[in-house]
């Protein structure tokens, strides 16, 4: 994951259980190690401008990785304001 990220001109940060991006947003994949569960993506900006298009840099890397992967990113208040994805809709399960 980190490799893709980086061969796609981010900053990538892989630690033992993360892989954190850390451009205008930090976008950060949780508990990544395969040992603890689910991993889980968060992401942090100073506007939602940043968030979206840094989450959409890494949507692009994975995806032209060929990386099957799903983005719901959220506002403040829940609302989901874009999304993103490779090869998995909306409506199909995980």
């Amino acid at each position: 994951m980190g490799q893709i990220l980086r061969d796609a001109g981010l900053r990538v940060d892989v630690r033992k259980y993360s892989v954190r991006v850390e451009e205008d947003a930090n976008i950060s994949f949780e508990h990544y190690g395969g040992d603890l569960g689910e991993p889980s993506v968060e992401a942090f900006a100073d506007s939602k401008a940043d968030v979206l298009r840094d989450v959409e840099k890494v949507s692009t890397a994975l995806a032209c990785a060929g990386v099957v992967h799903r983005f719901t990113v959220y506002d403040e208040g829940e609302t989901a304001i874009a999304y993103f994805h490779h090869q998995l809709p909306r409506d199909e399960v995980v």
